[in-house]
């Protein structure tokens, strides 16, 4: 689902720190956002059905950009206390969250055929993940990790990076994004060529067969 307003797309498990800068812009834009960052006390003369029907709004809005697959937040209708609860899944900064954050990472695995754009947009959301929770990785580690997201089928390519990359470069994530990218041009440019190929050499035996079965050709 997206918003027509700035384009707001729905939380998942790998993009939480986007997300969260976006909704929060989105919603002060919308005069929604006073019920999460003040309590009824601190904004004066406001009447309970008006503090009320604002925390519905503003938790209607909220969940209808939460992916489906997270913690079921339906039967919250405090803003506040629904922004706290999302906080404290994706940011609560204790040893559980960051482990899994971490486990999240090592876990990724890229599938061939798939965008390598997507994938790598997916790894960027779990690094992001893992700042937020102060677990600091190395721009080397970083490369690393990405390298080990690959299948069997790319090891050419990453003993090749992991070796120094191409002219003895140090070894560094945008080279290792870069070289991703290129490697996926160069493999789909193999495919197709290869497909061509097949189709041409298909094409040529089906005509032989059809001049061997030709009356001429029997008589």
């Amino acid at each position: 689902m997206e918003d027509s307003f700035g384009g707001m797309f729905k939380l998942t498990n790998v993009n939480y720190s986007v997300w969260k800068s976006k909704m929060r812009d989105v919603l002060v834009c919308k005069d929604l956002w006073l019920s999460v960052q003040y309590d009824k006390t601190k904004l004066g003369k406001i009447d309970a059905l008006t503090w009320q029907v604002l925390h519905m709004k503003e938790t209607t809005y909220i969940r209808c950009f939460i992916d489906m697959g997270l913690y079921n937040f339906n039967e919250e209708t405090n803003a506040n206390v629904l922004w706290m609860k999302i906080w404290v899944m994706f940011e609560n900064k204790n040893a559980v969250n960051r482990v899994s954050a971490f486990r999240k990472i090592v876990r990724l695995r890229y599938q061939d055929g798939a965008s390598m754009a997507e994938h790598l947009n997916a790894f960027k959301g779990l690094i992001n993940q893992t700042t937020s929770l102060e677990v600091p990785l190395a721009d080397k580690v970083l490369a690393l990790l990405l390298l080990g997201s690959l299948p069997d089928n790319w090891e050419t390519l990453v003993v090749s990076l992991g070796n120094g990359g191409p002219h003895g470069k140090q070894l560094s994530l945008e080279m290792v994004k870069s070289s991703l990218l290129n490697e996926e041009v160069c493999r789909n440019d193999r495919e197709s060529i290869f497909n061509h190929k097949v189709l041409v050499t298909e094409g040529d035996s089906y005509k032989g067969r059809a001049r061997q079965r030709s009356p001429q050709n029997r008589d």
